[in-house]
């Protein structure tokens, strides 16, 4: 209250000071003209009074106005100026009244006690200013009045004066200072509002950091430097709630503090649940705050020397569960209200839920980097078992080359041994030893074809199979396939129906030699699933969109599971329990049947 009242006075003698320049600006002008005018006007023996004086006043009110412009004017002299501009304008006019022996001059002398009822904003100056007034006023008035009505009706008139000043200066001082009241509330409302916005700006930004924050221990210390500087607090800390164990009580551990000066005091790492209002809260579960801690009996100096005069102390809790304890201390009094509680609380909610959400983070992190760990291991013995593989492969690739070139040779005599046989005079009259040189001769195809098949494989796997491309007709290549293989189709009653749409397939680019291996395979692998006195059918089709021309070999045949098909096109794999196959020279009995 006081300081409002200190906050009043001031404003009012500014508002007083306010109007000192343009007064003095007046007052010069009107006293240069009173200075034309005594000397155009007043008889010699007083205008050689007034004249001076009147314009020496218009000097000093116009020396006044220029100092104004040029200086700062000090508070403490607002007042004893205006003290001066009423003796000065009080001395032009009783001066006049005295010498010009006519007392309606004292209207005048009324006019400027009015004027000083309005302009004075302290009542005791006022006063002051009317002492200067009106005494000297009752000292001309008595020498110049003449008859007992006069000194009637000017007291009367000088009385009433008095009387509406009074009501003037009471009233326009009122006024203002009800203006000045008004707009301190509304500065200290505005205040209140801009220092509210800033501490729930505050708090969203430390809720936002709470969200987007998952480690528990820079959390917390990133919080508490927030809170402190934002709030302008002189101690912010966390506390740690520590379950009882089998061989410790319940307490506090220290987590978390931030202060203007760290090295200052040597801070508790851990309380009990008895010591101060920390370990009040932990132990009761609620909030607390003091205005002044020297008030509080549960309050317990950290150290001698700390400068804490108000503390607020809130749980850390989701539901109720207790997390630890927020401490909030200042060394102003009463730094605390409602509000300031109402935003912690929330604060205080938040950040027990991001505790919690950090130390479940913590525990998943946890499990994820053992569980990496253990992928880890697990990727390292896949990957040493994919390289062993990769050796055993390029072992088998190499086994293959080697054979087929080491097998090679033994054909190539059994070859020329068999054509040495055929060319004796034996040979060619006896039909069964032809029919055995007939078989060995397919048998050495066969086993060269095998030969080339596992040669271009192991050239596939190490990228060294050379392309020989050209122009290849499709009804062409497949017709010449089929004809390849028509003994055996014959042998095992089968029967290749080829579509008339294959001699309208645009021609392919592509190794001819190769195709017609391709080709081969498919068909024997159709050949050997059929049983006898099946169907092959042999169609296609031209996919303009994709330019791709698509050959489809169906067969009557056993078929394949939908978990076989990835396998189709893997090396040497065979699916199904085949016990009749035909190979192309050999026939066997054959019991299973289906859509191949």
């Amino acid at each position: 209250m006081s300081q409002a009242n200190s906050h009043v006075r001031r404003e009012l003698m500014l508002l007083t000071k306010s109007v000192l320049s343009p007064v003095a600006l007046g007052l010069t002008l009107l006293y240069s003209y009173f200075t034309i005018a005594h000397f155009l006007v007043l008889p010699s023996e007083t205008r050689n009074i007034m004249m001076p004086v009147a314009f020496f006043s218009a000097v000093f009110y116009l020396s006044v106005w220029f100092l104004f412009n040029r200086i700062t004017l000090a508070d403490k002299w607002i007042y004893p100026i205006s003290l001066v501009y009423f003796f000065v304008a009080s001395l032009n006019s009783n001066l006049h009244l005295y010498f010009s022996n006519q007392v309606f001059q004292t209207t005048n002398i009324m006019l400027l006690v009015i004027a000083a009822g309005y302009f004075l904003m302290s009542t005791r100056w006022l006063f002051v200013s009317l002492a200067l007034v009106i005494l000297p006023w009752w000292y001309s008035f008595q020498q110049v009045v003449s008859t007992p009505e006069e000194i009637a009706h000017y007291q009367l008139a000088m009385f009433t004066t008095l009387f509406v000043t009074g009501l003037i200066h009471y009233f326009h001082r009122g006024t203002a200072t009800d203006e000045i009241l008004l707009r301190l509330r509304e500065t200290d409302l505005r205040e209140r509002q801009q220092r509210e916005a800033s501490r729930l700006e505050t708090a969203v930004h430390v809720s936002q950091h709470l969200k987007t924050s998952l480690e528990e221990f820079p959390l917390l210390e990133n919080i508490a430097n927030i809170v402190r500087t934002q709030f302008n607090l002189s101690i912010v800390s966390f506390f740690e709630y520590i379950p009882a164990s089998e061989h410790n009580e319940p307490y506090l551990r220290l987590q978390a503090i931030s202060t203007a000066d760290p090295q200052a005091f040597a801070w508790p790492t851990a309380l009990s649940l008895k010591d101060g209002m920390v370990g009040w809260v932990a132990q009761h579960k609620s909030a607390i705050f003091a205005p002044d801690v020297h008030q509080e009996k549960r309050y317990l100096a950290w150290a001698e020397t700390c400068p804490t005069r108000s503390e607020m102390t809130l749980p850390l809790m989701v539901g109720s569960e207790l997390l630890g304890v927020l401490d909030l201390q200042s060394d102003q009094l009463h730094a605390f209200d409602q509000y300031d509680f109402t935003i912690f609380q929330i604060l205080a909610e938040q950040t027990a839920v991001s505790m919690q959400n950090a130390a479940l983070y913590g525990r998943v992190r946890a499990f994820n980097e053992s569980l990496e760990a253990e992928v880890q291991t697990r990727t390292q013995d896949l990957q040493n078992a994919y390289q062993k593989l990769e050796k055993l492969d390029q072992a088998k690739t190499d086994f293959i080359t080697v054979a087929a070139h080491e097998l090679r040779t033994p054909l190539t005599h059994i070859s020329s041994y068999t054509q040495l046989i055929e060319r004796t005079p034996t040979a060619k009259t006896d039909e069964r030893l032809q029919r055995y040189t007939k078989h060995v001769h397919h048998g050495i195809q066969r086993l060269t074809m095998l030969m080339e098949s596992m040669l271009d494989i192991a050239k596939i796997d190490q990228d060294a199979l050379d392309l020989v491309l050209s122009r290849v007709s499709i009804a062409d290549l497949l017709a010449y396939v089929v004809e390849q293989l028509h003994v055996g189709l014959a042998e095992r009653d089968l029967h290749i129906e080829t579509t008339a749409v294959l001699t309208t397939l645009p021609p392919l680019q592509g190794d001819l030699q190769l195709l017609r291996k391709m080709f081969h395979e498919l068909l024997i692998n159709a050949i050997k699933y059929t049983p006898d006195g099946g169907n092959i059918t042999l169609s296609g089709r031209f996919l303009p969109d994709t330019a791709v021309v698509e050959i489809k070999i169906q067969d009557s045949g056993i078929g394949l599971a939908q978990e076989e098909q990835e396998l189709v096109f893997a090396k040497f794999y065979q699916t199904g329990s085949v016990d009749v196959h035909y190979s192309g020279t050999t026939r066997f009995m054959f019991k299973a049947g289906g859509t191949g």
